[in-house]
């Protein structure tokens, strides 16, 4: 495989690096045709009229000063940048006053596109404009927008429509896309709507129209204060729309309403929003602070029906003080919609305190809504302190009927100190009836000092927790203890030395990690925080090294091996015709925003019996890029002979104890622990990632058929051996393409059988036998940069 790396050093050392086609730098800051010198309009009008891509500065002299946009930018030709001056302090220089520019400042039309480092005012209606489709100059497809470091501002503006960045695709338009966005590292402020009025959003995402696709939307570092809604992901109208893999992290948003706002939303007099969904959405490492509500996610409002929200994941956030509101509101349906769903959603390591709400509540249907459902819900390694109530499961209320709640597993949270139930279930509220609540379980977890433990929840349905109330407490592994926290009153609800909730859970369906990122132990303890070890999130710099999955779509994955500044990912997943495809991405490098992004190859060599062994080929067939914004969640986006993929990934957890890679800083020669990839160093081209966890190994081989075409095969469970070796079953599979809007099952066929020897902590000998045909390999660590992981 160091022939591949190295073909990809060269290759990235080719074509990255900035070659503009021109450069225009704007001289004044006048904004009519007839102006001396060269203006940010005439910039744009040249850029316009010439094959790209071409960049647009400021002169230094220029800093300080405003331009009064007089009407609309047009952005027409694709490969554009718009970029503006900071200071030594990193002020922005060049201010444009919206004032005059309704309804939209710059209209955008094309890819390639990015807006930086410029401060916008007075924004009336449309800051930043992108509707795909929309008309015949625009085209249906926009991918690449760079939306980075700039400051909007609605001082000043008339409140109505207010909008600084919109991007989706048009309402009338069939098929339209918008794929690759980046809105990172900017402030918006005091964007409100008046009342009755649209608007008043900072950053609105949405998808209309018939079959259209948003795809990759990332919505990082950014802060948001005093506006409605800063941040909306909706569908809007029309059938069969999807917005996938939309990531918002890393941002702070502070006295706003409602702070993050996903939603399938209909409008009654309207065609109904049918069978559209948002799927795979990741909010993650956000600030949440004195908003009147934080996070709310709703399956369909008003006349939407048959719409899904899937794969959702909000985790690792800090979510205070709602004024008002909830901390994080799961809706199947809201306001008369029907037969909308929710499935997949993980609440995870999130601190959520001081609500004057509720901080979790999942509900199935209101205000005249029926037959919808939330399915499939974890909330795990929470801290829920000090709120209205902490975490409330409602299947239907205020008129609604035939909702279904099911699948609600809450594990190892820290409840305490809220004003009411710490955990509540009903299925009919409020003039409901037919709705239904069901398979609920909480375990591990932590109920202390709140006004009422338990309301609506079965005896047989609570295990090794600590509460005291007498339903519970003594049956199932409960105890009735004080759980002998740290400081509760100063915050600190760490458990102390002697503490029964240590080593008093349940490993069955517990994380294997804690909200501050410790490895838990076997069994667990109680609560969100895992005793003895220090904090594991801050420290060393992660290591990505591991086998990542998504875990709704059993069947493929990727491993990723990380050293240095440079991840090598192979990618097990299947083609068009169902047969397993596996593809490579050899050096994905560390970019400045922390992800690691390079070209993806599809491989083909020698049958994986060939001795002596020959040459592989490299198909280029796209890119890959990875983002990690927490130590166990991240993001794959890739593309395969241009068709997109975006997936939230997670790391795979099949046995205790996860191990924690860091890069070595020695010699692995006696680790015992052997999670890394794996190589012949003569046979460049195959290689096998072994997945090490307690005392079984994942491994998943990557080679060639008798024909050439990429095979690979698994070994899902090889389990340690009295002799020190590892060994068991060996299969192939077979499974839906690898971009399948609908993910089903895979199917498992028995191949044959794997063992693997391990002389020392780098060396080893790998057996198999496929079809009947026996391979011994020598194999040994692949090491391809500076800081090799180190797994223990």
């Amino acid at each position: 495989m160091k022939q591949i790396v190295r073909v990809f050093l060269i290759f990235a050392a080719l074509i990255w690096g900035p070659c503009w086609a021109a450069s225009f730098v704007v001289t004044s800051n006048a904004d009519n045709a007839g102006a001396a010198g060269m203006t940010l309009r005439k910039a744009i009008a040249a850029a316009n009229a010439s094959p790209g891509p071409h960049t647009i500065s400021f002169a230094p002299a220029l800093a300080g000063q405003t331009i009064t946009v007089s009407s609309q930018y047009v952005i027409d030709r694709r490969g554009i940048s718009i970029l503006g001056l900071t200071d030594a302090s990193g002020r922005l220089g060049i201010t444009l006053d919206a004032t005059a520019a309704s309804p939209i400042l710059f209209a955008v039309h094309a890819s390639d596109f990015s807006l930086k480092r410029l401060r916008i005012v007075h924004v009336r209606a449309f800051g930043f404009w992108v509707f795909a489709g929309a008309d015949a100059n625009t085209p249906s497809d926009v991918s690449n927008l760079s939306i980075e470091g700039n400051e909007f501002l609605g001082d000043g503006a008339e409140a109505y429509s207010a909008i600084p960045v919109t991007i989706g695709t048009a309402y009338a338009y069939s098929g339209a896309k918008v794929t690759n966005v980046e809105i990172a590292g900017n402030t918006f402020a005091h964007f409100r709507t008046t009342p009755g009025k649209d608007g008043g959003d900072a950053v609105h995402i949405h998808a209309g129209g018939t079959g259209s696709l948003i795809q990759n939307v990332v919505i990082r570092d950014n802060t948001f204060t005093d506006s409605t809604y800063p941040v909306e992901i909706v569908v809007d109208s029309g059938s069969q729309n999807r917005i996938v893999g939309t990531q918002i992290y890393g941002n702070t948003f502070e006295n706003c309403d409602q702070a993050v706002n996903i939603n399938n939303i209909g409008t009654f007099g309207r065609e109904a929003l049918r069978d559209n969904s948002i799927e795979g959405t990741l909010v993650a490492r956000n600030v949440f602070q004195r908003n009147a509500k934080h996070v709310l996610i709703y399956g369909g409002v008003s006349n939407a029906t048959g719409n899904s929200i899937v794969g959702t994941e909000i985790v690792d956030n800090r979510i205070t003080d709602s004024q008002g509101g909830f901390g994080i509101l799961v809706a199947g349906g809201s306001d008369g919609a029907t037969r909308n769903r929710i499935d997949g959603i993980r609440i995870a390591n999130n601190t959520i305190r001081d609500n004057t709400n509720l901080a979790i509540w999942l509900l199935g249907g209101i205000f005249g809504s029926h037959e919808n459902s939330i399915r499939n819900a974890d909330i795990v390694n929470n801290l829920i302190v000090g709120n209205s109530a902490g975490i409330a499961l409602t299947a239907g209320r205020e008129g609604s009927k035939g909702n279904i709640l099911a699948g609600a597993r809450i594990t190892n949270n820290t409840i305490a100190g809220n004003r009411m139930s710490a955990v509540e279930a009903a299925a009919d509220m409020l003039n409901s009836s037919g709705n239904s609540i069901a398979e609920v379980t909480v375990a591990n977890t932590i109920l202390w000092g709140n006004e009422r433990e338990f309301s609506g929840i079965d005896a047989d349905r609570v295990f090794s927790s600590i509460t005291t109330s007498p339903q519970f407490a003594g049956a199932n592994g409960n105890v009735a203890s004080d759980p002998m926290f740290v400081d509760a009153a100063a915050g600190d609800f760490r458990l102390r030395g002697g503490s029964p909730a240590i080593k008093a859970g349940r490993t069955t369906g517990a994380p294997f990690d804690d909200i501050e990122c410790r490895n838990r132990a076997a069994p667990p303890d109680i609560g969100a925080f895992e005793s003895g070890a220090p904090s594991a999130c801050a420290g060393p710099e992660n290591n990505f090294t591991a086998l990542w999955w998504k875990p709704s779509e059993s069947g493929w994955g990727i491993n990723l091996t990380h050293q240095g500044a440079i991840v090598f990912a192979t990618l097990f997943d299947y083609g068009s015709d169902g047969r397993d495809m596996w593809l490579v991405a050899s050096g994905l490098l560390r970019q400045p925003d922390g992800s690691f992004s390079g070209p993806l190859y599809r491989p083909s060599g020698p049958a994986f019996d060939r001795v002596p062994w020959s040459s592989v080929a490299l198909s280029e067939v796209g890119t890959m890029t990875l983002r990690f914004p927490t130590a166990s969640t991240g993001s794959l986006s890739y593309s395969v002979d241009g068709v997109s993929v975006t997936k939230i990934i997670q790391k795979q957890f099949f046995a205790f104890p996860m191990p924690k890679c860091v890069p070595a800083t020695s010699s692995r020669a006696q680790s015992s622990n052997y999670q890394d990839l794996w190589w012949n160093s003569g046979e460049s081209g195959w290689g096998i990632n072994l997945t090490h966890q307690g005392n079984l190994i994942f491994a998943t081989v990557f080679t060639y058929d008798a024909t050439g075409r990429d095979l690979w095969l698994v070994a899902s469970s090889l389990g340690a051996q009295s002799d020190g070796s590892f060994s068991g079953i060996l299969y192939r599979t077979r499974g839906p393409s690898f971009d399948s809007a609908s993910w089903s099952p895979i199917t498992i066929s028995p191949v044959g059988t794997m063992a693997l020897r391990f002389s020392s902590g780098t060396a080893g000998i790998l057996d198999y036998v496929y079809n009947g045909v026996a391979v011994r390999k020598s194999i040994e660590r692949m090491v391809f940069s500076a800081g090799f992981p180190e797994c223990r």
